[in-house]
């Protein structure tokens, strides 16, 4: 039995879930977020968004995106948001899509 439940751990890991669950009980908070600063609020400081501890903002013309506190040793990781297409924002790291408006932001 624990062999079984190592396999299925780690294939919930591979697959992505953990990330996918996280963003989707934040998605309310994420969503409302974008909302307000597509509309032109200035994103301000913030401590949280949702389930995540944010490190830092940055704002575009067209996007932001925002930095996770303590996401690992390889790099940090973040959620970028975009009206129209990949962010426009001029920061170190790349972009993949994850889902609708929103981006992984990583920057290795």
């Amino acid at each position: 039995m624990p062999p079984l439940v190592v396999v299925l751990v780690g294939s919930l890991v591979y697959v992505g879930a953990p990330v996918r669950m996280r963003f989707e009980l934040s998605r309310g908070s994420l969503d409302h977020f974008a909302q307000t600063v597509s509309e032109g609020t200035a994103p301000g400081k913030r401590n949280w968004i949702g389930l995540y501890p944010v490190e830092h903002l940055e704002k575009a013309r067209r996007a932001f995106g925002f930095m996770i506190e303590d996401t690992g040793f390889f790099g940090s990781y973040g959620f970028a948001w975009s009206a129209n297409g990949e962010p426009d924002i001029d920061a170190p790291g790349y972009y993949r899509h994850f889902d609708g408006q929103w981006y992984i932001w990583i920057d290795d």
